[in-house]
């Protein structure tokens, strides 16, 4: 990995996108050395992250580079230096809490192990009331629905806009679920009389495409969801994903209670591993039951390895449908004609829309069409290879359910 890093994120002119190796090689001559006696690339003084060959291509390149991005509130070159900020402070916390009794608060913990909450956090009615779709970053690259987020949980007194920030890459995954369970809710057709999730007291979630990376989060990002729905005491988790197979057994967490207030509630959470696509595993497990049978399944009576039980969501964080498409054709016509309420994230707007054309041709309706997520990850990464720009996990979103 990290030699991959170091060819994709190679010095390059923010103009040419030249590298040094580049430049060494077009301006060599038979009397010059075989290496260059200094450093080429001109560096940005700013961000000290981003190059150019020439103060001609500097000149050409620095009002997009200097420029206020009006999505983010800050521009690429504050977004590179925010980004080193970043990297900095969790490289330092995670040093500070790693042997301490607050161990687990850089894993998305730390505001809410002393904390529960007496209602449902309706996180869709706080975005909608924020409109957070057109909602800048403020000086501290965090978005009001994230402030907002922030005071909810400002009882533990260590926490401050840093800690937020850094908290944001274990938090968007189940803030991004809750946000798309109101929004299915909210745009249901009147005729459904399924229960809310929000009054349910057991959820089924599945999580396609599944990469180590989300196991990583999956700790402490699940067990948040016991905390913010008061009525959950059940939560029961399935990876479903090819990409499995590449991790050994220690790597896939069963039953992941890591806070005691979880353990006194009585609440609990279990993960199931599938490492298959995720209409090869439908196949080996035909559903049971018609999805008008769903809500009077007692799930305690019920084993899910006997057959495929419609969960409440079906996601795939940043998965780039639209680059493997031949191995999501059969998926979504599956989820499309069984009425699942199924979210697609990505890193950017492109990427999600993409995908979106890709739901259309298996004739899935999308009815939470491609936008920015509230909940993106509020810590971005530059784009690779020298272009410009940055991208964010689950920074736009899509969901769909039923055919047109």
């Amino acid at each position: 990995m990290m030699e991959q890093n170091l060819i994709i994120y190679e010095p390059r002119c923010i103009t040419c996108y030249r590298r040094e190796v580049d430049i060494i090689q077009s301006s060599n001559t038979d009397k010059s050395p075989a290496f260059p006696l200094r450093f080429s690339l001109m560096l940005c003084a700013g961000c000290h992250s981003s190059f150019a060959c020439s103060k001609e291509h500097w000149n050409l390149a620095r009002a997009s580079h200097q420029d206020i991005i009006s999505e983010y509130g800050m521009s690429h070159c504050q977004l590179h230096q925010q980004n080193t900020k970043d990297e900095c402070f969790q490289q330092a916390f995670e040093k500070e809490y790693d042997q301490s009794e607050m161990g687990c608060i850089i894993g998305g913990l730390g505001w809410i192990t002393t904390y529960q909450r007496d209602s449902p956090l309706r996180v869709s009615e706080l975005a909608r009331a924020r409109e957070l779709n057109s909602d800048a970053n403020d000086e501290s690259g965090l978005s009001s629905i994230w402030r907002q987020v922030y005071q909810e949980f400002r009882d533990c007194a260590i926490w401050n806009l840093e800690h937020v920030r850094i908290n944001t890459r274990w938090q968007t995954n189940p803030l991004t679920i809750l946000f798309c369970l109101d929004e299915f809710v909210r745009l249901r057709d009147q005729s459904d009389i399924r229960q809310p999730y929000f009054d349910k007291n057991e959820l089924i979630l599945h999580v396609m495409a599944a990469t180590q990376s989300d196991l990583f989060y999956a700790i402490t990002a699940f067990e948040e969801l016991l905390f913010l729905l008061p009525s959950l005491y059940r939560l029961e988790v399935h990876f479903i994903g090819p990409e499995l197979n590449k991790l050994d057994a220690s790597a896939k967490p069963q039953y992941p209670l890591v806070t005691n207030a979880c353990i006194t509630s009585e609440k609990s959470i279990e993960f199931l591993y599938h490492e298959m696509l995720y209409h090869q595993w439908v196949d080996e497990r035909p559903p049971q039951m018609s999805n008008s049978d769903t809500a009077l399944v007692d799930l305690e009576d019920f084993s899910l390895e006997q057959g495929w039980y419609q969960p409440d969501l079906a996601i795939a964080f940043n998965a780039g449908v639209h680059e493997t498409p031949e191995t999501w054709y059969k998926t979504i016509e599956f989820l499309a004609k069984n009425s699942v309420p199924t979210v697609l994230t990505g890193h950017n707007q492109m990427e999600v829309e993409a995908d979106a054309q890709i739901v259309k041709a298996c004739f899935g309706k999308i009815v939470i069409q491609p936008q920015r997520n509230p909940f993106q990850c509020a810590t971005g990464k530059p784009e690779p290879c020298g272009v410009r720009g940055f991208f964010f996990s689950n920074g736009y979103m899509l969901g769909f359910q039923g055919l047109e």
